[in-house]
């Protein structure tokens, strides 16, 4: 594939197609089942919020393969917003794509006082002890 077309398959070129929670993507060197190597990477923006912890990405008309978070976990429902930029890894032991900028939420932390980290990007902070 040449050297642009790769370049634009992964830094954002690709939108996706299908709906929110089973996507479609046709990159722009319409790749085959022997390109699905460890570590083929692809960038592409979300068209939508997914609704299930199942998400599911068929390339190029191969078939879909699940998304799981950065560390090979489910996603939670939410964790794609519409709009949002996905840099997908393929891992090719677990036939699967790990989107390495989805992490595994956290849930609460607990330096000087309460805080709870909730969903992606956002989280509340309670008032610190008197």
């Amino acid at each position: 594939m040449p050297v642009k077309k790769k370049f634009d398959d992964v830094c954002g070129d690709l939108t996706a197609g299908g709906t929110a929670d089973a996507l479609t993507v046709t990159t722009n060197g319409v790749i085959s089942s022997a390109h699905l190597d460890d570590g083929y990477r692809l960038g592409i923006w979300s068209s939508g919020e997914n609704t299930v912890t199942g998400v599911t990405i068929a390339v190029d008309g191969l078939t879909a393969k699940t998304i799981k978070r950065a560390d090979g976990t489910a996603l939670a429902v939410g964790s794609i917003k519409s709009g949002m930029f996905l840099d997908l890894v393929y891992e090719a032991g677990a036939g699967v794509f790990c989107a390495a900028n989805i992490y595994t939420a956290v849930t609460s932390v607990d330096p000087t006082g309460t805080n709870a980290f909730t969903g992606i990007n956002t989280f509340s902070v309670a008032p610190r002890p008197a």
